[in-house]
């Protein structure tokens, strides 16, 4: 999917640790956007600000969810909900945490209510345990 260039609000905003995430276009290939993260079982939870930007429809709301993939002993990774977000909005920015102890790999889900934004994970982190 080709990515849309950042809105000047976010562009400008100057956010720590930001990871931007188009939102998927709702059509029904794509309704779900997502960035896996390799882990390899060093961190302990992944914290971030969930803040979406539209720009045609600022009340849009944005859910986001962490799913780990922890191993088997058979070396399958099982694929768990370890954290979620619901209802972000630009006036409301929304607190994911997800608990990704022991997870090889975690990803991140987007789902927008509208697709002409995008989604800040502002001070995104990875804490070690």
């Amino acid at each position: 999917m080709p990515t849309r260039g950042r809105p000047t609000a976010v562009a400008g905003a100057g956010y720590p640790h930001p990871v931007v995430i188009d939102c998927p276009t709702n059509q029904s290939d794509d309704k779900v956007r997502e960035v896996t993260y390799e882990l390899r079982g060093r961190y302990r939870t992944l914290s971030a600000t969930v803040r979406p930007h539209y720009e045609e429809y600022p009340d849009s709301v944005t859910y986001v969810t962490a799913v780990g993939g922890f191993p088997q002993r058979d070396g399958v990774l099982s694929r768990r909900e370890v954290g979620r977000q619901q209802f972000a909005t630009m006036a409301s920015p929304q607190a994911l945490t997800a608990e990704v102890h022991g997870a090889a790999e975690v990803t991140i889900q987007i789902r927008c209510e509208s697709p002409d934004g995008v989604v800040v994970l502002e001070s995104a982190r990875l804490t070690r345990g």
